[in-house]
């Protein structure tokens, strides 16, 4: 796309609207457009080569990883880096269950920095959640069915 150079996003706006999309259980639809030769525009692939290396970066490797139904994630007393944000997926093979859930974060003292209520979960909800973030909770508060939860994450920033 000769002369549109600056319509690409950057790599952090592609990463927050990989956050937005699916991050909220949806598809992230890019748009990446070939040029007259056949070939991604070096400025794009660039930037979602970037952008790729940033999502394998910060979700490839969580600093904690809860077990299959488990609602409660405790961060190691010295994480290897600070929290950032909160992964929450469901096992949707039989179904989405959820259909209200709060989760909590809290700091080392006990105390509650963080609530969101949402009302999916589905395959994966990424949340954004304190640096100071020492603990999570997730209830579910409203379901289909018995909700089968797939292990939390805490992912850093790396």
């Amino acid at each position: 796309r000769e002369g549109e150079e600056d319509t690409v996003l950057a790599a952090d706006e592609l990463f927050g609207c990989y956050l937005t999309s699916v991050g909220r259980n949806t598809n992230m639809l890019v748009g990446m457009v070939i040029d007259t030769d056949g070939r991604f525009p070096d400025t794009d692939a660039a930037v979602f080569a970037e952008t790729g290396e940033r999502i394998r970066r910060v979700f490839g490797a969580p600093i904690a990883v809860g077990k299959d139904g488990e609602t409660e994630l405790i961060l190691p007393e010295e994480p290897a880096a600070p929290p950032a944000y909160a992964v929450l997926r469901e096992d949707i093979t039989m179904g989405e269950r959820v259909t209200g859930y709060t989760l909590r974060a809290y700091d080392r003292e006990g105390n509650e920095i963080f609530s969101h209520n949402g009302k999916v979960i589905s395959h994966k909800r990424i949340l954004k959640i304190p640096a100071a973030t020492a603990r999570v909770k997730l209830d579910v508060t409203d379901c289909r069915d018995d909700p089968v939860l797939l292990p939390l994450e805490i992912c850093s920033e790396g």
